[in-house]
């Protein structure tokens, strides 16, 4: 992104933090990198 942060960024980023666990687990099932990490 170019220069500061907009709210809707920043609003989107903790959604994607609160959303991980979710996202890991479609990651897995889908045999991603993820997984093999773990």
């Amino acid at each position: 992104a170019e220069g500061p942060q907009s709210p809707a960024d920043v609003a989107g980023a903790l959604t994607r933090t609160a959303n991980g666990r979710q996202d890991d687990s479609s990651a897995a099932r889908q045999g991603g990198v993820l997984a093999a990490h773990q």
